[in-house]
């Protein structure tokens, strides 16, 4: 049986590793955004009411990885870490005209014969905020793709909408009709969950030797603690 003076100092140890593993080695979103349109001329798509569709052409070559080269720490310029990345989920700036809004969205991802979809609640959208979708084959940025939207059982005056800017892209085909000189507003990012096998990866195992040894220190500040705690109860 662990005695209360042992428990109470066992108690700060506990703590820390309780810490470390609630805080230090938590699972996190890691995503940086590898292309965007740009935002400019903006106007939304109209309302995504029930039956309301908006296709969108991506074309092949808006991100470029550099394969060779010596690749620096930094994470900009043509030999980066970034420029090693590749986009595995696109993104879509949708609009909520600022109410609750009901009925579903659709979204479509297509590139060659794979095709996957998504459906989002138009209620659990926030204004004028991108939405990341990844499609499980991920995305060849060598390939063109297409982008689909559809409104499902939304109805007038209470359907999210999507944002349509100016940009390079080809214009969007709203309801079979071109739009133009806009297109929808999207990016192309690299998105992943980091656990803590990840974590302790950083810096080559350096971030996993830093926590062990605090861990460490910390123990033996304990440790002399205690002893001296058992001197002075001896004395």
């Amino acid at each position: 049986m662990i005695s209360p003076r042992r428990f109470l100092f066992l108690l700060p140890v506990v703590a820390l590793v309780v810490f470390e593993a609630a805080f230090v080695w938590h699972p996190f979103e890691v995503r940086t955004t590898l292309y965007q349109t740009a935002w400019r001329g903006n106007k939304p798509v109209g309302e995504l009411v029930d039956g309301f569709q908006v296709r969108q052409v991506v074309p092949a070559g808006l991100v470029r990885t550099r394969p060779s080269g010596r690749k620096s720490v930094h994470w900009r310029g043509p030999h980066s870490l970034r420029a090693t990345l590749r986009p595995n989920c696109f993104s879509i700036r949708f609009a909520t005209y600022k109410r609750t809004n009901g009925g579903r969205i659709e979204t479509t991802w297509q590139q060659g014969d794979v095709a996957q979809s998504w459906q989002v609640a138009a209620a659990g959208l926030a204004d004028n905020e991108f939405v990341d979708f990844c499609p499980e084959g991920g995305i060849d940025t060598d390939r063109p793709a297409m982008v689909g939207i559809r409104g499902i059982g939304g109805r007038s005056g209470s359907a999210a909408t999507a944002w349509l800017t100016r940009s390079k892209l080809e214009p969007a085909t709203v309801q079979g009709k071109q739009t133009g000189n806009r297109s929808l507003a999207l990016q192309l990012a690299y998105l992943r969950r980091a656990h803590p096998g990840d974590i302790a990866l950083l810096g080559g195992g350096a971030f996993l030797l830093a926590c062990l040894c605090s861990l460490g220190i910390g123990l033996l500040a304990f440790i002399a603690v205690r002893r001296d705690l058992a001197r002075t109860d001896v004395s």
